[in-house]
Order: structure tokens, then sequence, then C-alpha cells
């Protein structure tokens, strides 16, 4: 994390606001409102870490897809589910 030039990144910050622990804001609309902004680094170096510590899990395509999908998008499949067992089956 303290090799990356984060000021590369929010090109409109000051150096000490691109290297600071905030949140950067490098983008606003013609109307003032923020459309982005740089995480805090301590934020970012959280998640990386938690990341790092979680167990691997199958890749997003094999993940369950929505019940309703967009207009346009392929056919939803079915969700996988464990097969119930026989003490449960009649309930």
């Amino acid at each position: 994390m303290r090799t990356v030039p984060r000021h590369r990144f929010v090109p409109d910050a000051t150096s000490e606001d691109a290297y600071a622990d905030i949140a950067v804001i490098p983008n606003r609309g013609a109307d003032g409102v923020a459309s982005s902004c740089a995480s805090v680094p301590t934020i970012v170096a959280m998640m990386l870490d938690q990341l790092a510590s979680a167990p691997a899990t199958a890749s997003w395509k094999s993940a369950p897809q929505p019940a309703t999908p967009h207009r346009g998008s392929p056919p939803a499949r079915r969700a996988w589910s464990p097969p119930r067992c026989r003490r449960c089956a009649g309930s």
C-alpha cells in the first residue's frame, strides 16, 4: 500500500490529500455532486486483508442468478440446493 503512487489516481488533489487517510473526490458533475471517489486507504487495506484471509469460493459465473433477470438477459439458471434428508422430505 505504501508503494502505490496514489497521486496518479487523483491528479487534481493536493499531494497532502492524495496521501492522507481520507476519501478523495476526483470527479464532480456540472452540478457539483461527486461522481466518484478514491477510497480511504485504510479501508482498502482492511478489505484486501479480509479478502486474502477468506476461503476460496467458486467463480462469479457459477453463482446463483437473480430470480427476475433484467430484460434482454439470458434466462436465469436455477440455483443448486442440497438434497433434503429423508426425515425432512415429508415436511
